[in-house]
C-alpha cells in the first residue's frame, strides 16, 4: 500500500519565492517512497484544512517555509492529536526552530534544501513540546514589549532583501522605546511579581538567536523558559541586533531566565524609568518625528507576538503542551539530546543523593547531640545525688557530735 506525504508550503516565505526552483526536487526525492501531494498556504486556511487535504491518512507531513508556517503546520498536528511525523524544510528568514534542531546551519559548503531532505528521509522522529498562548499553538516563543515588536517590524520585502539584517535594524531602531512594566503570575507556584522589560519572551527552544537560554533547556522537557531582557545602553542593543542577524546559536544569553509550565503576562500601566541612553534616544526620535512629548507614553497594553507574528494583545495566558508533536530531526541531534538528557538526569540524581546524604548527616548529628545532652543531664543528676548523700551524712555526724557533748 502506497504511503502518502503532504508538503505544505508558504509561497511567500523569505526564501521560498519561486517555488518552481525547489518544489520539483523536493517532490522528486520524496516520490521514491511516498505518493506526494502539495498544498500552498493561503490567508484564510484553517489548521484542520491541512490534515484533511488529501482525504486519507497522511504518513508524512512536510512543512516548508518560515517559522510562521512551521507554527501553523505543527499546531494543526497537535490540535488533531496526530502522531504523524513532521519534516521541516526551512525557507524563511530566521529559521530559528530549524537552527535549534540542527536541521539548518549557516554553511556555504552545504545545500540547506538537500540537508533538510536528508533529515526527512533518514532522520529520527522524536516528541517535541509546543507552547500555547491564548489558545494558539507556538513552536518557538511568545513575546511582548519593544524588542518583541522589533521582530514584527520588518516587512516581507525587507526580509527577502536583507534577511536577518532586517531584524537587526529594527532592534536598534527600538532603543528609544521605554521598558514596559509587566506583571507575571506563575500558576503552579502561585507567585506574582512585577518586572520592567524591553522584551519579555516565553521560549520553547534553547536559543532565540542572542545566546543559549539554559544549559538544560530542551524541546521535550515539558517546560518553557521565561526570559526577561532589558538592555539599557547602545552597545547592548548593537550586540543583540547583530548577534541575532548573524543567526548565532550558543554562547551565554543576557537574560533573566526561569523555568515555567504555565503563567499569565499582563501590563501594569506605569512609567518605567529610562536609562540616560534611552532618554537621549527618545529626544532624537521626537526631533525626527516632530513630536513635542517630553516623556514617552505609558503603555496600557502590549502587542502579543508568537513565532514572529502578531497575535492579539496582553494579557497573555501561556502554558506548555508537553510532547505535542512528532518532529523529524538529525540523528546527531537526537543523540545529543539523549546525552544531555542523561547528563541532566544524572545531575538531578546526584543532587537528590546529595540531599539524602545531607539529611542523613543532619539526622545523625541530631542523634549524637541528643545522646550527648542526655549523658550530660544524667551526669548532672548523678552528681547532684552524690552531693545530697554527702550532705546528709555530714548532718548526721554533726547531730551525733552534739548528742555526745
Amino acid at each position: 500500500m502506497s504511503r502518502h506525504a503532504l508538503v505544505v508550503y508558504n509561497p511567500t516565505a523569505g526564501s521560498a519565492a519561486g517555488a518552481d526552483m525547489w518544489l520539483g526536487p523536493v517532490v522528486h526525492r520524496l516520490a521514491a517512497q511516498y505518493t506526494v501531494t502539495v498544498l500552498p498556504t493561503v490567508p484564510d486556511m484553517r489548521p484542520a484544512d491541512i490534515l484533511n487535504a488529501i482525504g486519507k491518512p497522511i504518513d508524512l507531513l512536510v512543512a516548508a517555509g518560515g517559522d510562521g508556517t512551521l507554527r501553523f503546520a505543527l499546531g494543526a498536528v497537535a490540535e488533531a492529536q496526530s502522531d504523524v511525523p513532521v519534516g521541516i524544510i526551512p525557507l524563511g528568514t530566521g529559521n530559528q526552530l530549524a537552527r535549534n534542531l540542527l536541521i539548518y546551519e549557516e554553511n556555504i559548503l552545504s545545500d540547506p534544501l538537500d540537508e533538510a531532505l536528508s533529515v526527512i528521509l533518514d532522520g529520527v522522529a522524536m516528541k517535541m513540546d509546543l507552547g500555547i498562548m491564548n489558545g494558539q499553538y507556538f513552536c518557538i516563543c511568545a513575546g511582548a514589549g519593544p524588542l518583541s515588536d522589533a521582530i514584527l517590524m520588518p516587512d516581507q520585502k525587507d526580509k527577502v532583501n536583507w534577511k536577518m539584517l532586517a531584524y537587526a535594524s529594527s532592534v536598534i531602531q527600538n532603543f528609544a522605546m521605554p521598558p514596559v512594566m509587566f506583571q507575571i503570575t506563575l500558576d503552579e507556584e502561585k507567585e506574582t511579581f512585577q518586572v520592567a522589560a524591553s522584551g519579555l519572551f516565553v521560549s520553547n527552544i534553547a536559543d532565540l538567536g542572542v545566546g543559549t537560554l539554559s544549559e538544560t533547556a530542551q524541546i521535550n522537557d515539558g517546560l518553557l523558559d521565561l526570559c526577561v531582557l532589558n538592555p539599557s545602553e547602545f552597545g547592548d542593543y548593537l550586540h543583540m541586533g547583530f548577534r541575532f542577524a548573524g543567526g548565532f546559536v550558543g554562547g551565554e544569553a543576557p537574560y533573566y531566565i526561569r523555568k515555567v509550565r504555565s503563567l499569565t503576562v499582563e501590563v501594569v500601566p506605569s512609567r518605567a524609568k529610562l536609562s540616560r541612553f534611552q532618554h537621549l534616544g527618545h529626544k532624537i526620535r521626537n526631533f525626527i518625528s516632530g513630536s513635542t512629548d517630553s516623556r514617552p507614553p505609558v503603555a496600557q497594553q502590549a502587542t502579543a507576538m508568537i513565532d514572529g507574528d502578531a497575535w492579539g494583545e496582553t494579557p497573555m495566558k501561556i502554558k506548555v503542551a508537553p510532547h505535542a508533536v512528532n518532529v523529524l530531526v538529525p540523528r546527531r541531534f537526537a543523540t545529543q539530546l539523549r546525552r544531555s538528557g542523561t547528563m541532566e538526569a544524572e545531575r538531578i540524581e546526584t543532587e537528590r543523593t546529595g540531599l539524602i546524604e545531607t539529611e542523613r548527616e543532619r539526622v545523625e548529628t541530631e542523634r549524637i547531640e541528643t545522646e550527648q545532652t542526655a549523658r550530660i543531664d544524667s551526669e548532672h543528676e548523678s552528681g547532684a545525688t552524690t552531693n545530697t548523700g554527702t550532705e546528709n551524712s555530714s548532718t548526721e555526724n554533726t547531730q551525733q557530735s552534739v548528742e555526745l557533748d
